[in-house]
């Protein structure tokens, strides 16, 4: 295997040993967060959420973020309390999944919920008492690895009293039990004795100014269709 640092890849590994691993590698991540993710999926989530509204002035853009934001809040909280049951329906589906991998492992108890985990190859330890694995994805995710299915099975315990407690209905609930409180129209909005914050003066710029694209589009347009026109004129009418 080709080292690093040297070659043409010294340089992203120079580059990557300045960040702290903490930000980047997952063995490193805090486990207070339950958080295994490495990819900014949600800001570009929120980002495409409000692409359109980004288009718009300040005033407007926000008050389409609000009202993006209110019927979000509602329609969450409104799902949620349709299910049934203590953990939210996307974690009981990656805990079920989780539970397939769990084959194939055996499983030795000690005592006071610690076991060992074997396959043959490689051996864990876990502790559900302490929600651990020395795997480190339960302590990480909050979620049992399938080392710790591996024990939750065999031993017929109920795997719902070992998923954090972030993932349960009630935390759902509460992060989506606020509201965001409704502002009047402009017509109703009380005059600031504050200066009004204008746009700034915009320059002219040097040379001769383009024309507008919706213009060089419409012209293309229209020369496309009559060289087509041509093309498929019949050799009478030519």
């Amino acid at each position: 295997m080709e080292d690093p640092k040297v070659g043409i890849q010294q340089n992203a590994y120079e580059w990557l040993s300045s960040i702290p691993p903490e930000k980047w590698s997952r063995s490193h991540f805090p486990i207070h967060s339950k958080c295994d993710a490495v990819t900014n999926n949600m800001c570009e989530s929120f980002n495409n959420y409000i692409l359109e509204a980004r288009e718009l002035p300040i005033i407007s853009m926000l008050e389409s973020i609000k009202g993006k934001l209110i019927t979000r809040i509602q329609v969450k909280r409104a799902g949620m309390l349709r299910c049934e049951g203590k953990i939210c329906p996307n974690i009981k589906k990656k805990v079920a999944k989780t539970a397939l991998f769990s084959k194939g492992w055996d499983c030795q108890f000690a005592r006071e919920e610690r076991y060992e985990i074997s396959n043959g190859t490689y051996k864990h330890c876990v502790r559900l008492d302490k929600r651990e694995c020395s795997c480190g994805m339960f302590q990480l995710s909050g979620i049992p690895c399938c080392h710790a299915m591996c024990c939750i099975i065999k031993y017929r315990k109920n795997e719902d009293d070992y998923v954090h407690a972030f993932y349960t209905k009630e935390t759902y609930l509460k992060i989506y039990e606020h509201m965001i409180h409704l502002i009047p129209g402009k017509n109703d909005y009380v005059e600031s004795e504050i200066e009004a914050v204008l746009p700034p003066q915009s320059k002219a710029k040097v040379g001769r100014p383009q024309k507008s694209n919706e213009r060089k589009r419409a012209r293309s347009q229209s020369l496309a269709s009559s060289t087509t026109g041509q093309l498929h004129e019949s050799p009478s009418e030519q």
